[in-house]
């Protein structure tokens, strides 16, 4: 029944949800088994008609936000100032990233690797040295592997001390690290109807796991109540009334309207959070990533 009130909506040349219910509702449609109900469960099963938002989709409401950065708790800065990295290389679906964890905030930070010229890699690390720089701690030591073994990369991390393990040997902290974002993102896969993933969004994917394990404390990091997050990015925790929708999800997204009959909204894949309430999608028309 759900199909058929579907189906009758579409042969009325789509009216509104709300005009359709009322039409339902006072009985104008003669010998119509449809009820308010079947229309009811038909949104909740198949949401609103797409058609319908093609062609009335209209922008969201803009909404003012008021942003403030929190400072690193004085407890933290002046007990826990100095602090080391590990750092490693891993690969997902191909796509090499440069993943960098400090030992006491747990701070992660994953970053694509367009190659693996030890230029690329200094530019990376030198990204998240500023971050932690920025919030006035210091780096003293940063631990990595043979592939880091370059005298530019150790010159470009001074006055922090680059430290290479023996080889065919690996940092045991970093490893465990890529083994939770691998198993983390394995699971959200498998939460998914894709066989395939283009490299757009692995790229979100490590993203989304990113910002999820730097939203809590783990077991091991020096607050129980400040997440690395907190810490690191001054942002405030996650907030549970905020519109989310998961990485992977389906959506029709709005796209702008001019005077033609182009369609106003178009079909999606969920990629990651924007800084504010927005997201950016996987456009299935072109693509390509918009926000």
């Amino acid at each position: 029944m759900a199909e058929l009130a579907k189906k009758l909506q579409q042969n009325m040349g789509f009216p509104g949800n709300e005009a359709f219910k009322k039409i339902l509702q006072n009985n104008l449609i003669m010998n119509s088994p449809v009820t308010v109900d079947d229309f009811n469960r038909s949104l909740q099963i198949f949401g609103t008609s797409e058609p319908i938002l093609k062609g009335r989709m209209t922008a969201p409401t803009q909404v003012s936000h008021r942003i403030s950065t929190s400072s690193v708790p004085d407890e933290l800065k002046n007990s826990h100032k100095n602090i080391q990295l590990f750092t490693d290389l891993f690969y997902v679906n191909g796509s090499c990233f440069l993943v960098v964890k400090s030992d006491i905030i747990n701070y992660l930070s994953i970053v694509h690797m367009e190659n693996k010229k030890s230029s690329t890699i200094i530019r990376h690390l030198n990204d998240v040295l500023k971050k932690y720089r920025s919030r006035d701690f210091i780096i003293t030591d940063v631990f990595a592997d043979g592939e880091f073994d370059i005298d530019e990369i150790a010159t470009s991390v001074l006055p922090s001390s680059l430290h290479i393990c023996s080889a065919d040997e690996h940092v045991p902290k970093i490893e465990r690290t890529i083994r939770t974002i691998k198993e983390r993102a394995r699971t959200i896969c498998h939460t998914l109807p894709y066989d395939s993933f283009p490299k757009v969004m692995t790229l979100s994917l490590m993203k989304t796991v990113t910002t999820w394990l730097n939203a809590f404390p783990s077991s091991i990091s020096i607050s129980d109540k400040d997440s690395p997050t907190n810490i690191i990015d001054g942002k405030p925790n996650p907030n549970y009334n905020r519109n989310r929708i998961p990485f992977g999800a389906y959506a029709m997204v709005y796209f702008g309207t001019n005077n033609t009959m182009a369609q106003r909204a178009v079909p999606a894949i969920v990629l990651y959070e924007g800084t504010l309430d927005g997201n950016y999608f996987l456009t299935l028309d072109t693509g390509k990533n918009i926000h």
